[in-house]
């Protein structure tokens, strides 16, 4: 059977926690495949050359990938304060006959790659000093995370250099077909995928999958989503949880009506993705967004994002509060990197972004400071490890299909496992109906003469109930909210709360000339600092052309993300985006 041999070389009697970690979740994600018996898997937890050695001659003829983890040399492996000779680890490699793939996940430079290409090792992986233990180990779990998701190794190489990149934006991670490092005296860091000539269909290879035996006649897509947004929903709407106990009661509900309840307490742009998975309108359907097919899994995908979008923006807002309120608050490096990453160029397409670091620094931050959530909920949620790898798996599915690294025959399993995923997700951030989304449209100023306070009428757009229109009204409140926003509303014995939302999310129809029944909201995208122009792409239909905005056009826009980055970074966006670029030019 094939096998994956893992050697990590710490010593027993003084661990390095990065190592542990990286052996800890690469198990975690590889031992289901181990599990099902789609391969082997053999980990040497402190390993020695000697069993090194013999593994590699005991199991040559099914290893079909080898990884290393610990410290390296210009040519050679150190094991157990033992240093194996590159050319004596590449030989008994070169002898494997279905080796695929070594990745070495140490100090390593071209003395180790050229010894491995010279013995005929189809592709290697490699990282080098100065990249740090963090980085490196970040690499190695989502390559795996990735090839356990059903990725070929171009896809997972892709995505573990995108969180590489993520906590080091000045790394140059490449992808050579060829055989192309610098001379031996040099002393720039090798870090990449290396090819052999002629070999790029290895690219596609992906680890052994299990067979298509299983017949899905028992699984009916939606049925968990539905069951599962009617249990998180219930304790906020009246109409869920009639539905919820006329259930229980054992009455049978229309699909319809269960349908548009759920739907109607959501946000609008959740509710919107939602939708479009239980697919109401023809178009939905002829789409095939409500049954096993690629475009749902692009869907549930895509459904997924939406949702920590808005959690994202939300704690956006809520840092920029805190600051101002707290000056004194400490930013923390990893912070500061995640915001600027966060602002940075992104794909045409939909951002593969992982928002999970940035949500868990910024959680960080008001911690410290003990700042109030606006989502009061959170206090008590805190992201759990299957909630990470449901956003993370979804966001594996969604590289793989843009890539078009996904095998047609996985389809139906994984629909079924997206769909758990989904559900998962909304499972834990299902408060959210607890709260209105809502554009502000207009502000008057509304005093008589015997009112000692003005009152100020707000016209404003609820986008919630997307099915049967959105709810506008006017509000007389005593306080005024903010112009042309998109604000988040919370009711607590009468008193209204809000948190505004923009820039991060704007309401486009709010800076255009004459009124708009309906709001078109826009999600900020990234942020271009050579056209001094911010990107965002429509909430509804994310995968739209995306939607400049500049100062020329729209100065109230950009000049809250310059006071934003005022406040974080003590300089204007385009200054903090410029010093990013520098550092990446002069970086060796």
């Amino acid at each position: 059977m094939d096998t994956l041999f893992f050697a990590f070389a710490n010593d027993p009697l003084n661990p390095l926690p990065t190592l542990q970690r990286e052996r800890d979740e690469i198990s975690d994600f590889l031992s289901p495949g181990e599990h099902e018996e789609r391969f082997n898997m053999h980990m040497e937890e402190t390993a020695t050359r000697e069993r090194i050695a013999q593994y590699l001659t005991g199991f040559r003829d099914d290893i079909v990938l080898f990884h290393y983890s610990g410290h390296a040399g210009r040519d050679a492996l150190w094991t157990r304060e033992e240093a194996s000779r590159a050319g004596g680890i590449a030989q008994l490699l070169g002898q494997c006959p279905k080796l695929k793939v070594v990745f070495l996940n140490g100090c390593s430079t071209e003395g180790q790659v050229k010894a491995l290409m010279g013995a005929g090792i189809p592709a290697v992986i490699t990282t080098s000093a100065p990249v740090d233990d963090r980085t490196a180990t970040t690499f190695a779990i989502r390559f795996y995370q990735a090839l356990s998701s059903e990725a070929n190794l171009e896809t997972a190489f892709k995505l573990a250099k995108g969180d590489a990149l993520a906590l080091n934006a000045n790394l140059d991670i490449p992808l050579k077909r060829g055989f192309e490092l610098p001379d031996e005296k040099s002393e720039k860091p090798v870090w990449g995928f290396f090819v052999q000539p002629g070999r790029d269909n290895l690219l596609d290879w992906r680890l052994p999958q299990k067979g298509i035996e299983r017949q899905y006649k028992d699984f009916i897509p939606n049925q968990l989503l539905l069951d599962t947004l009617i249990e998180v929903l219930a304790p906020y709407d009246r109409q869920v949880r009639h539905i919820k106990e006329d259930e229980a009661a054992g009455d049978t509900i229309d699909l319809s009506d269960k349908n548009v309840a759920v739907l109607n307490c959501l946000p609008g742009p959740v509710a919107d993705q939602v939708r479009k998975l239980l697919a109401l309108t023809p178009d939905e359907k002829e789409q095939g967004y409500d049954r096993i097919s690629p475009d749902r899994l692009q869907q549930l995908s895509l459904t997924s994002t939406i949702i920590i979008e808005l959690y994202t923006d939300t704690l956006l807002a809520q840092l920029w509060e805190a600051k101002e309120k707290h000056p004194d608050l400490e930013l923390t490096e990893t912070l500061k990197k995640s915001l600027s990453r966060f602002i940075q160029l992104r794909a045409p397409n939909l951002t593969l972004h992982d928002y999970l670091p940035l949500i868990q620094s910024i959680r960080e931050a008001l911690d410290s400071v003990e700042y109030p959530y606006f989502f009061k909920e959170l206090h008590q949620h805190h992201p759990t490890s299957p909630f990470r790898k449901a956003c993370e798996q979804l966001n594996i599915l969604r590289h793989q299909l843009i890539e078009g690294d996904f095998p047609s025959d996985r389809v139906p399993e994984a629909c079924r496992q997206a769909e758990k995923s989904l559900a998962t997700i909304l499972r834990e951030l299902g408060f959210l109906a607890k709260y209105t989304l809502t554009a502000v449209q207009m502000i008057n100023a509304v005093k008589f003469r015997h009112q000692e306070k003005p009152t100020f009428s707000h016209s404003l757009v609820k986008l919630v109930k997307i099915v049967g229109g959105t709810e506008k009204k006017k509000e007389d409140l005593d306080e005024v909210m903010y112009s042309r926003s998109v604000l988040m509303l919370k009711t607590d014995n009468a008193h209204t709360q809000f948190l505004n939302l923009s820039p991060f999310i704007i309401d486009k129809h709010a800076f255009e000339k004459g009124p708009s029944e309906r709001p078109k909201l826009y999600f900020f995208h990234y942020y271009q600092p050579m056209e001094d122009t911010y990107y965002f792409h429509y909430a509804y239909k994310p995968d739209d052309p995306l939607f400049p905005v500049s100062e020329q056009e729209y100065p109230m826009v950009t000049a809250q993300f310059d006071a934003f980055s005022q406040l974080i970074f003590g300089k204007p966006m385009a200054a903090v985006l410029e010093k990013i670029q520098e550092s990446n030019k002069t970086t060796p």
